[in-house]
């Protein structure tokens, strides 16, 4: 055979060569080409989910913190209020009244209780009201400290701009309250709110609460 023949043979098995591997690279980047595309759909739509569920945890976390501060301030009003009701004038008394009705539903249920005395049980705002002006009134000034608070909200909806829509919760708080009494002696006394609050017409509202008495102690005061 003559060489120019074999070189014609080499140069058609060379170029037969390169346009088998043009064609395999070309299939190759197809498939390449392809695939990306399947991939990228579903990491754009799971990055959209991640940035929703981070947009809602961020809300949730908001609403939960603003309805902490919002639950324990029911308690700290309710001890100023207390002590506006131990007073005998009427702007004092009709103040205090004013926050009772802010603070708690209409259907409250009240009680204060401990190891040394009767259980005392109330029903509805009014009932309440009743007892703490009647048991404040016959003694001077009245201090009602709240301490420690603890809230564990136990449900919590919000619409989607973090607006809460519905919410219970239950609230310990820890009281400290002096009662001056006549004859220049003071009653002192601690004990612990335990109180359930919901979201109601736009608000935090106590539906229960019962006072337990921990310690007390009457003791002269000092000249």
């Amino acid at each position: 055979m003559n060489i120019k023949i074999l070189l014609s043979l080499y140069l058609g098995l060379f170029l037969l060569t390169v346009v088998m591997m043009t064609d395999l690279e070309r299939e190759r980047s197809r498939q390449q080409s392809a695939f990306n595309q399947s991939v990228d759909l579903p990491e754009e739509q799971l990055g959209m989910v991640n940035a929703e569920k981070f947009y809602e945890n961020v809300a949730m976390a908001g609403a939960r913190h603003q309805a902490i501060l919002d639950i324990e301030y029911l308690q700290r009003l309710y001890a100023q209020a207390t002590d506006l009701l131990g007073l005998t004038d009427s702007a004092s008394i009709s103040r205090g009244t004013s926050i009772y009705q802010n603070i708690f539903s209409q259907d409250l249920q009240a009680s204060f209780y401990g190891s040394s005395i009767n259980t005392t049980r109330k029903s509805g705002i009014n009932d309440w009201l009743e007892l703490v002006t009647s048991s404040l009134g016959p003694m001077g000034p009245t201090q009602h400290l709240i301490g420690t608070q603890v809230v564990d909200i136990t449900e919590l909806k919000i619409d989607d701009a973090g607006n809460i829509l519905k919410g219970e919760a239950m609230m310990k708080s820890y009281l400290q309250a002096w009662h001056t009494l006549p004859d220049q002696k003071v009653w002192l006394a601690l004990g612990t709110y335990h109180s359930k609050v919901r979201f109601s017409d736009g608000k935090w509202k106590i539906w229960q609460m019962d006072l337990e008495l921990t310690v007390d102690e009457t003791r002269q005061i000092s000249d």
